[in-house]
């Protein structure tokens, strides 16, 4: 059976609108069984390449309940969503979306273990910047951003609590590089909720995350805030999506709040920087 999501969003974004987009897909396929899922965008070749971490995302989510994932429209081919594990790891079972055959700028989908430390690390080493975006991205930036996903991962291996994996995906296109980071794990409420009973709604949680408060009481686990103004700092933007909120990280704490039409499991972190290249002059 195929159940045919349409979306008002003509291609996935890294927004708000977007990612309630996404949203909508969880209520249509939550009492559903043996279901293939289809994510009609009108545009589907023009999305944010970084967001195909969170598609696989939800495919390892729905195959929970017997249920797939597919992106379309028909015109264009439905692009299966489609992952698998053996010996080695996860791996993309789908030609088609390994290839990114509607994604531009972007690098595949890789998805760890949280035990994989290892294994992430050799993906901040070799995977996560493109060959070709060697001589455009400045060394600075590659640094900075790959301290704050090893910070992010280690985060989730230490709060998200089920054991599931983490999916991850890069963009560089307009200038702008992007990352998102996305798991299935238990999200932010549950664990901060045991340490301050006053956060009692997704939306208090990610405040109080990116407020910079630790609920081990680590460095790390200031990430977010650090990482928020890092992107602000840098013409940039961070997005934070647990639970049925998507909250804009905002200069002073001025976040941006949007409540979706329903709740993602886990959580969603999404980072951009523009990426300035230092010009020299001929004297």
């Amino acid at each position: 059976m195929r159940l045919n999501c349409n979306s008002k969003t003509p291609y996935l974004s890294t927004s708000h609108k977007s990612f309630d987009s996404i949203s909508k897909v969880f209520i249509k396929a939550h009492n559903r069984k043996n279901t293939n899922v289809t994510f009609n965008l009108e545009k589907a070749w023009q999305g944010d390449a970084n967001l195909s971490s969170v598609c696989a995302a939800m495919s390892y989510m729905l195959e929970r309940s017997q249920n797939t994932l597919d992106i379309g429209p028909r015109k264009y081919g439905y692009n299966k969503v489609r992952f698998a594990k053996d010996m080695l790891g996860y791996y993309c079972a789908s030609p088609a979306f390994h290839g990114l055959t509607y994604w531009t700028g972007g690098t595949p989908v890789h998805i760890y273990d949280t035990t994989n430390t290892l294994g992430f690390s050799d993906y901040l080493l070799y995977s996560a910047f493109r060959k070709d975006w060697r001589f455009e991205i400045p060394s600075h930036y590659k640094s900075t951003i790959k301290k704050y996903l090893k910070e992010l991962f280690q985060n989730a291996a230490d709060h998200m609590g089920n054991g599931e994996p983490v999916f991850i995906s890069s963009s560089f296109k307009g200038g702008y590089l992007k990352f998102t980071i996305a798991d299935c794990g238990k999200g932010f409420l549950g664990a901060i909720n045991k340490v301050d009973d006053e956060v009692v709604t997704d939306k208090q949680a990610i405040s109080w995350a990116l407020s910079g408060k630790s609920v081990k009481g680590l460095d790390r686990s200031r990430t977010l805030k650090r990482l928020g103004d890092y992107c602000l700092a840098n013409g940039g933007s961070l997005i934070v999506v647990s639970g049925n909120y998507s909250v804009k990280y905002g200069r002073h704490l001025e976040h941006e709040y949007m409540k979706l039409s329903a709740p993602f499991r886990g959580v969603i972190i999404n980072l951009s920087i523009k990426v300035y290249k230092q010009k020299f002059s001929e004297e």
